[in-house]
């Protein structure tokens, strides 16, 4: 990370730990967590800028907020999910890139802001295969960074190959599951 980002990203610590302390003096639900989630965006963009100035050869790519950062509905706790998504995946330098983006994400997040940070690497055509967890994060996804080509075309191809019936049984399962391992434990804490 660049020194430029790095003290950018420190600026943005700062605007948190007040927005942190905002939030234990006038709770206020929904603009917090709006205000959080922009502080989140602006992190990933510089982090996406500084790397994308020290690379003359940068390749497309899109990097997406997904599940409820991708809502914009980041709590105080909640964790920053993004999908990178190149659009050139044979690049000369896209590993090397990735590897510094991920490296420089977890440096902002993890260190400096003290928030967990997890993300996807996707290519445009693992779209079809995707299993319902992926498919739910991306049902409230949103570009955060880069270009917007490649998260087009992921989302066209996302939507294509959308099973609707198949997607609804396996959450109607998932939903069954969550309620039979609640009562499960709700009965083991009366024993």
């Amino acid at each position: 990370m660049n020194e430029r980002t790095l003290n950018a990203v420190l600026d943005l610590t700062e605007e948190r730990n007040g927005l942190l302390e905002k939030l234990k003096l006038n709770p206020n639900g929904l603009e917090w967590c709006l205000a959080n989630t922009d502080i989140a965006d602006r992190v990933v963009r510089l982090v996406f800028d500084g790397i994308r100035a020290s690379h003359s050869s940068m390749p497309s790519l899109s990097i997406v907020a997904t599940g409820g950062y991708g809502r914009r509905e980041m709590a105080p706790y909640s964790d920053v999910d993004l999908t990178v998504i190149p659009l050139e995946e044979t690049h000369a330098e896209l590993d090397s890139i990735i590897r510094e983006l991920f490296h420089d994400l977890h440096l902002a997040f993890g260190t400096y802001l003290r928030m967990d940070v997890g993300y996807a690497y996707t290519l445009v055509n693992d779209a079809s295969g995707f299993d319902a967890k992926t498919r739910t994060g991306l049902l409230d996804s949103r570009l955060v960074a880069g270009q917007p080509e490649a998260y087009d075309s992921l989302m066209e191809q996302y939507w294509d190959s959308f099973a609707v019936g198949e997607f609804i049984l396996n959450k109607v399962n998932e939903r069954e599951g969550g309620l039979k391992k609640a009562a499960f434990n709700c009965l083991c804490r009366r024993a």
